[in-house]
């Protein structure tokens, strides 16, 4: 098989597409061996037309893909029903279900001197069950492998069921290929829930084929999927994918813990494992780039300081000193963090340096307004001036001027509008019944009559 062989085998098997190459057409009689193989496994082709366009050297891997189809289909194992007589015939359910319970007692009461002892003890009288039509123990229903090899002996020489559910096929060039690999990758990395470990080894896969570029990592939320997408650049050795991908410190600290198998959620502590210089330098430049670094670090204050004796920030002082001198505070315990600022200039009362501290926080500048107009009543108008100024930038669920909830954002997407856009003639005004003007304490201006401005 050629390099493209394990896409191919993914794209069967979890997309139900058979990619081709264009080229001469391959011979008639060639074509309908291939539709009829497909046919005899249980899988149409919706565009059998396309096959004209295959090459000879695509008939090559035909015997793998008809393998792939068959073991998707369940060809490649055995099969062994509880009731060989299934599904026509299956005991009444009530019945079955008593004769289970003496079976269960009488076992352990040793009630059965004479009967069929399993390999797993039971001993099953004649006249209690029939061993026969059973594939497995009827008393647990759990497979013993005497009852399993016979099963399998009398199933094989049964008729076959003549129903067959039919799966379509769609021949697809490689670029379309690319582009449902694209689809199919960041709809399982997008996704809302984990990503199944049974899928990890195509989703790698179709990474390596594809590359980091062809992600929007920017969509990524659930935070178990953007560790394993972190984890899978970080063993390919793609420092900018990781670099691109990490957003806060916290993300690292995931992909630590997928990388050694802890716990991603972070509610224990994580196994660190030895880095190379190049590795640390990246963890130190993604630091670096963080807005909040010391607030995320202090977040997870214990994690951090076991992993700062495997990434040695001291050691790149001159090219990382913020990321240094934080860590350094962070050991120390003397860590200032963005709330404890705000807090401070609350308590000595500095209202121009606060709003210029929180205006970096439009969210957080907007939840402590009404403690701000409370404690700076006269200077009001200066905190309702700066909160006009990033109320735009404010992330919302609520528009502020219908009210309308919309849906949750994903994480790292834009900031939602505070406003509904302007739909059956709304326009940003605050939610409120403005035809009374309602005034701050302090304020010599309505919140109508700022909004008009």
């Amino acid at each position: 098989m050629d390099q493209t062989a394990p896409m191919d085998l993914i794209a069967l098997r979890r997309l139900h597409v058979l990619p081709l190459d264009p080229g001469p057409a391959i011979r008639a009689r060639d074509r309908m061996v291939v539709l009829s193989d497909l046919l005899a496994l249980g899988y149409r082709v919706t565009n059998p037309e396309a096959l004209t366009a295959a090459t000879e050297e695509w008939l090559v891997q035909h015997n793998a893909r008809l393998a792939e189809l068959s073991s998707i289909r369940g060809g490649d194992v055995d099969y062994v029903p509880l009731f060989l007589g299934f599904p026509s015939d299956v005991p009444d359910d009530d019945t079955y279900f008593a004769k289970r319970i003496v079976a269960a007692v009488g076992n352990h009461l040793q009630w059965f001197p004479d009967g069929t002892t399993l390999e797993n003890g039971l001993v099953i009288p004649d006249w209690l069950f029939d061993l026969k039509q059973f594939g497995a123990d009827p008393v647990t229903q759990f497979q013993t492998p005497a009852l399993w090899t016979d099963a399998v002996g009398k199933l094989s020489i049964r008729a076959e069921d003549a129903h067959t559910e039919w799966i379509d096929l769609t021949l697809v060039t490689r670029p379309e290929l690319n582009e449902r690999l694209t689809a199919w990758l960041n709809g399982l990395l997008q996704a809302k829930s984990s990503i199944k470990e049974a899928l990890h080894d195509d989703l790698i896969a179709v990474l390596g084929h594809l590359g980091f570029a062809s992600v929007d990592a920017a969509e990524v939320g659930n935070k178990e999927n953007r560790a394993l997408l972190l984890k899978t650049a970080w063993e390919a050795g793609d420092a900018e994918a990781v670099a691109s991908i990490a957003d806060t410190p916290t993300d690292l600290l995931r992909m630590f813990a997928a990388l050694t198998g802890s716990d991603v959620s972070l509610a224990e502590p994580i196994k660190f494992s030895k880095m190379r210089r190049p590795q640390r330098r990246l963890v130190l430049r993604v630091l670096a780039g963080c807005s909040n670094l010391a607030e995320d670090l202090n977040r997870y204050r214990g994690l951090w300081l076991a992993c700062a004796r495997y990434i040695h920030p001291g050691e790149h002082r001159k090219l990382y000193p913020a990321v240094a001198d934080t860590f350094r505070a962070l050991a120390q315990g003397r860590l200032p963090t963005f709330a404890s600022r705000t807090e401070a200039l609350i308590e000595a009362r500095e209202i121009a340096p606060l709003l210029d501290h929180l205006i970096d926080r439009p969210g957080v500048l907007a939840r402590k307004v009404h403690e701000l107009l409370s404690k700076f009543a006269a200077e009001a108008d200066e905190v309702l001036d700066h909160l006009a100024m990033v109320a735009s930038s404010v992330r919302s669920r609520r528009c502020w001027c219908c009210g309308r909830t919309s849906p949750r954002s994903t994480r790292r997407t834009a900031a939602p509008s505070s406003t509904c856009g302007g739909r059956s003639g709304c326009s940003r005004t605050p939610a409120r019944d403005t035809s009374r003007p309602r005034r701050w304490p302090g304020s010599t201006r309505s919140w109508a009559t700022r909004s008009r401005r």
